[in-house]
Parts: structure tokens; sequence; C-alpha cells
């Protein structure tokens, strides 16, 4: 589920969880000498780290860094999930178009987003890359498409197959031809630019009251640096990679301090005792078991489950009071992660003023964000996740994602990729933020204090609000 409401481009974009596998195996790709990329340098031994980019936010729902093409600043949406292409909305740079029309399939929809094959010279992360194949959108249909910088390595790259076959077949007789010319950005650095370590990381931050928005950065990204002060993160578990690089087994959940009982894997050839995960920026909810989800919102006084028909579609959600808190955590390596509890509740404020749901419910009622995803059951038999741990968890954790002998062969077997998580929510402070904001008593469990990872139902009438909650899920649904 992205938040990117009315964004086709957010639906023709596949998924990671539902797209391209690796599967196989394949001849890794070998990380050349610098082919149309160079480092800029720092100007003074004291200037801050050249290669830490901004993160900014909106509410909660999505996370951007900036690009500069052709020296123009063009905000994209940092999706971890998302095939590694680079589409801009708006028929930017429109002088970059090379006649080339392309239409991206959707794996998950019938849908496709069509627009022109363009290059740009690209500055990000503190590299300058010649000549960046992108999808320029047409004008006409900017209304509500994000852009997109996708995260996935080359292999998952629609745009980098087309590349090829434009070479191959003559149609691309100028501009960058080179081996890694079509590759996605992040990819492309890391291919040709052999010094530099083999991972991205970020940090995401937290805006704790819809009506106070944070003015500072709200968090980093980096390419194959550690962000300062979380050195720690060289010593968590390497948790490997299933299939694709932010694709990982999660262990156990903790749910007020009992270990919850976990359901069977779906996803065929998992490891065995573990579920499947996908590490998604892009998705604004998580979506979990239904077991899980009424695990962990079930027992609340108050709280209700609803199945909502919409066009179609069933839709399932838990709502909960706004002041209720539940603690959580996810067990990956061996390693407790706890959640902070306005992570798991969402405030409905936070979501944008044209949504239909703008406020409250009657009984002060707000959303879990932890959304029931019948991923593990009879209606997805053999689904490629079992559950997608979006923004609600990833702003609790530092994330490394190494990208291992990475290969543009799509299917082809990586064995080397790995993910490193470094929690970042202190309990207790979390605790107090949450009733600074929320109210309440502060006497929920919250499993004793500290940041760093440790080893180791009522159900009510439904809000009379519910069906505007699910016209907005209805229109985020990717």
């Amino acid at each position: 589920m992205k938040f990117l409401a009315n964004s086709a481009l957010a639906l023709a974009l596949s998924r990671s969880t539902y797209g391209l596998r690796f599967e196989a195996t394949g001849r890794p790709k070998q990380r050349s000498a610098a082919l149309g990329l160079s480092r800029r340098q720092a100007s003074a031994p004291n200037q801050p780290l050249d290669g830490l980019v901004p993160v900014s936010g909106t509410a909660n729902l999505e996370y951007f860094v900036d690009l500069y093409i052709d020296g123009q600043p063009i905000e994209v949406l940092l999706d971890t999930g998302s095939r590694g292409d680079l589409a801009l909305s708006g028929g930017m740079l429109s002088a970059n178009n090379r006649g080339i029309h392309a239409d991206i399939p959707s794996s998950v929809t019938p849908l496709t987003i069509s627009g022109n094959v363009s290059f740009a010279d690209v500055a990000f992360a503190g590299y300058n890359i010649s000549q960046q194949i992108f999808l320029s959108l047409p004008g006409n249909v900017s209304s509500g498409l994000t852009n997109i910088l996708g995260l996935q390595p080359s292999g998952n790259s629609y745009l980098a197959r087309l590349y090829s076959e434009l070479v191959a077949n003559g149609t691309l007789t100028s501009g960058s031809t080179s081996a890694t010319g079509g590759d996605p950005i992040v990819a492309r650095i890391l291919e040709e630019h052999q010094s530099v370590p083999n991972f991205y990381s970020f940090t995401l931050g937290r805006e704790l009251n819809y009506s106070v928005p944070l003015a500072t950065t709200r968090g980093n990204f980096t390419i194959g640096e550690i962000i300062p002060g979380y050195e720690n993160i060289t010593k968590m578990p390497q948790l490997p990679s299933i299939e694709s690089p932010t694709n990982t087994l999660l262990g156990m959940i903790v749910v007020n301090e009992t270990d919850i009982s976990m359901p069977v894997s779906n996803v065929s050839g998992a490891p065995p005792g573990g579920l499947v995960v996908s590490l998604d920026s892009g998705y604004t909810f998580a979506q979990v078991s239904p077991s899980i989800a009424e695990a962990m919102y079930g027992s609340i006084p108050g709280a209700a489950f609803s199945n909502i028909s919409v066009e179609g579609q069933v839709l399932h959600i838990w709502f909960l009071p706004c002041d209720a808190v539940v603690d959580v955590s996810f067990i990956l390596g061996g390693m407790d992660y706890p959640i902070h509890p306005l992570d798991l509740n969402m405030d409905p404020r936070f979501l944008p003023a044209n949504a239909p749901l703008g406020q409250r419910g009657p009984n002060n009622t707000c959303i879990g964000s932890f959304l029931p995803w019948p991923a593990v059951d009879t209606q997805m038999p053999s689904a490629p996740v079992d559950m997608i741990l979006g923004l609600p968890f990833l702003r609790n954790v530092y994330t490394l994602v190494n990208y291992g002998n990475f290969t543009d062969t799509p299917g082809a077997k990586n064995t080397t990729a790995y993910v490193q998580l470094a929690s970042l929510t202190d309990r207790a402070t979390a605790m107090a933020e949450f009733f600074s904001v929320r109210g309440g008593n502060g006497t929920a469990p919250m499993g004793g204090s500290g940041s760093s990872s440790e080893a180791r139902s009522t159900k009510q009438c439904v809000p009379a609000f519910v069906a505007f909650v699910a016209l907005f899920i209805m229109a985020c649904m990717a």
C-alpha cells in the first residue's frame, strides 16, 4: 500500500515485492573503473560529509531527497522497494528527450506508465553522473504524480534492459552507450566507482504531532558511507537478503512482552523458522498477516476490526482509540527492534487535507498503522513476501543495504547481499513522547528501556467514519 493516492506512476513502477525476482544463478557483474562518473571532494577537512544527503518528509507519509539534474534541483521519492528506474513527472527537462517512447508495465496492476526515454547529467550524494537515463512523463499527466528514485539494483530495472535493447539495435547512436549507461543511479555509482563500499544507508525522521511539523532535516541518506554517530551499525547482524536486497527474514514479533504465534511462510523456498519481509520506504503503512495485526490491536479496549468492501475489493482495517498504546518489538537476526507507539497508532489528521478523512472519527478514533494483509493465507497462496515493513517500521531503525554481488541479469541469484539494522527507538523516551502527544496515564508496558538493539480481543462497533478511511486507503492501494 502506497500513500501516493493518485499516482499511476506509483502503480506502474512495480513494487519489488511483486515484480522481478532474483532466482536461478548468474555471473556477478564486475565493478569497473569510473566511466562518466566523478566524486566531488569536500573543500576542507572539517566540512560536513560530502555524501550525506538530507532526507525531508511529509507528515510521516513519504520521504524525499534532492537530485540535481542538469543543475536543476529535483525532489524525488526515496523508494527502496521500487525498480531502480528514475521517473520524473510533469514533462521535466523535455530538451533531453530522445524521442523514444517507453511503456513501463506494472506486474501488480494492468496499468502501464508511458513517457519518453531521456538522458541528463545528474549530481547526487557527492557524485556527478554523466548522461543518466530516466523516464520523462508528459506534462499533461503531472497532477498527482510524484518523482520516484527507485533503489533496487540493475537486474530489477526496466530502463536498464530497455537501454541495452536500444544500444543493441542501434537506436541509441549518440550520448552515453557504456556498459553501465542504462543502470539505475545508485547501482551505477557502485558499479563505476570500485573504491566505494557496496551499500547505501538511511534514517527517516518522525513528526510527533500533526499540528507541529518539523522544520529541520528529517533524516539522512548515504552511498558507501556510514552516517556519523551510527558507527555501531557495523556490529549488527548481517541479515541475509532473500531474492531482493531489501527482503530479509523476520524471526519473531513480541507484543506486550509476549512472543506471539507466527504464521507459516507462504513464500516458496523461504528459510524455515521465519517470515520473509520487505523493507520498503515507498509504503506509508506496514502490511502484516491478519493474525499478527490482531495480536497487536485485538486486545485494546475500544479497538474495532472491519472488513470493508469498496469497489469490489475488501479492505482490512483496525480502528483504535488515539490514546491506546501497545508495546511491539520485531526480532531480526536475534536482535530486538522496538517500535515507537506513535508508529503503531496513526492520527488520521496526518493525512492530506484533500483526503477523504482529514479529521479523527467519533470517540477519538485513530488507525492501526500495521494493516492486515492476506499474504499468508489462501488468498495469496504463493506470495513473494509475507509482510511489508514500510515507514512505521523503518522510522525505528538505521538501515544499511549491501547490494552484494549484484548483477544486471534478471533472475540472477545474489548470495552475498545483506541488510543491517540498528535500533533508533529508546523505549522510555518513546513512551513519554506518546503520552505527551496523545494523553493517557503512561501505565502501558513498554518492555523496559534502552535504544540499542538487544539480543533477543476486544471488538466493538466499527466507527461511523470507516467508509471515509476505506476510500482513502483504496486510493492508496498499489
